[in-house]
C-alpha cells in the first residue's frame, strides 16, 4: 500500500494462532515442538497518528518491528533500514 513509509502504532492485542493447526491429510503424525521461526504472529494495532492520507485497509499486511525501552538505537537505526529497505524491493519486484 505505501512502500517504504513507515507508521507508528502501538499493540492493542496478540491474537496467539498461527498456521501450524493446518494440517494436511497424511499418514504421518505431526511433529511435536515449539513455533518454529517462519511463523506468524497476527497483532491489532492502534494507530498513533490518524492520517487521512494513509488508510490502512482492514486486514493489510506488512513488516512490524516493535521496540522496547531496552533496545540500543544503533539496533532501531539498523532494523528501520531493513526495514525500508525490504518494502521498497518487494515494491518493485515481488515474486508472489
Amino acid at each position: 500500500m505505501y512502500p517504504g513509509d513507515m507508521f507508528q502504532a502501538e499493540v492493542v492485542d496478540v491474537i496467539w494462532a498461527t498456521a501450524g493447526a493446518q494440517l494436511s491429510p497424511s499418514a504421518l503424525l505431526p511433529k511435536e515442538g515449539g513455533v518454529d521461526a517462519g511463523e506468524n504472529f497476527y497483532i491489532k494495532l492502534r494507530p498513533l497518528n490518524d492520517d487521512p492520507k494513509h488508510l490502512l485497509n482492514f486486514g493489510a499486511s506488512g513488516m512490524v518491528a516493535i521496540y522496547t525501552d531496552q533496545a540500543a538505537d544503533v539496533f532501531i537505526l539498523l532494523r528501520k533500514l531493513e526495514l525500508q529497505s525490504e518494502s521498497f524491493l518487494n515494491y518493485l519486484y515481488n515474486p508472489f
